[in-house]
């Protein structure tokens, strides 16, 4: 099996298996559902070996991966770089695995250690980024997802990870031009990212109060994500709260996302019911 084709199926894997939501917890919010995946456009191997014992062992940690079995594919990947000390794609992998088994700090090291063989390595990066993310150094975050930009300006992953954390920290402001460029550059590449993005920008302009805005946006997105209770949620109320008020379909989504399994509170369900018994002004 030829490592090109390799670091593609990886990259697939991470996708197809190990691809979650994770929620994180803003002041004034509830849950808010923030696609976590890698996102890698290309599938080249950037540290390629030509140690025959450290590709053996990284294609056998592939395999282990295909089959779910993450502790020996752990084992393998430590193998390829017993073997070849400067294999930074396979640090890339095994720091991914230990990202996924929640062990933040062994994921950091990896990807620390790669980027020290490769400084312009953005897959390292990204993942690196993701990594503090996870484990709550928002700071450190930043600067991946800014070191992101710096190596391309044309790629959308560091103006959305920016995005992303101005969300999770609860500055929408902040947010909201960085979620732009990465939409533009998701529309121009036809990425199948862009609802992502447009579902982070929506969030964005509610947490602003930017009703309008808000409503527009998850306009677009709600034929992808109909069934996401949260974005039931964050519609509705952005048509209860908007200046131009529209209680029939505030208590069409609400209701939705009540049925999808979202807590919405009494209080809520009394405004509607009050503002659906006032007469309509003239």
């Amino acid at each position: 099996m030829q490592l090109k084709y390799v670091i593609g199926l990886v990259a697939i894997l991470a996708i197809l298996l190990f691809s979650t939501f994770r929620f994180f917890k803003t002041e004034d919010y509830d849950s808010v559902p923030v696609d976590d995946q890698t996102k890698v456009s290309h599938y080249e191997m950037f540290c390629d070996t030509e140690n025959s014992q450290a590709s053996k062992a990284f294609t056998a940690a592939v395999d282990f991966e295909m089959q779910g079995n993450a502790e020996n594919a752990i084992e393998q990947y430590l193998i390829a770089i017993e073997h070849d000390s400067l294999f930074c794609d396979a640090m890339d992998n095994l720091g991914r695995l230990y990202r996924y088994l929640g062990e933040y700090d062994k994921a950091i090291y990896w990807y620390k250690k790669s980027i020290t063989i490769l400084p312009s390595n953005f897959v390292a990066h990204l993942n690196l980024g993701v990594a503090y993310q996870n484990s709550g150094k928002i700071d450190e975050a930043i600067t991946q997802f800014e070191k992101l930009i710096e190596l391309d300006t044309n790629n959308a992953e560091g103006y959305y990870g920016l995005g992303n954390l101005h969300i999770k920290t609860n500055s929408p402001a902040r947010a909201i031009p960085f979620l732009d460029k990465a939409i533009a550059i998701y529309e121009n590449s036809s990425s199948s990212y862009l609802v992502d993005a447009l579902y982070l920008k929506g969030l964005a302009c509610f947490m602003v109060k930017d009703y309008g805005g808000a409503i527009e946006v998850f306009e677009k997105v709600y034929p992808d994500l109909e069934n996401n209770p949260q974005l039931n949620y964050y519609y509705g109320l952005s048509f209860l709260y908007s200046d131009n008020k529209d209680i029939d379909k505030a208590t069409q989504y609400l209701k939705m996302a009540e049925r999808l399994g979202y807590n919405v509170t009494e209080e809520i369900k009394n405004k509607l019911k009050k503002l659906s018994s006032e007469p309509e002004k003239q």
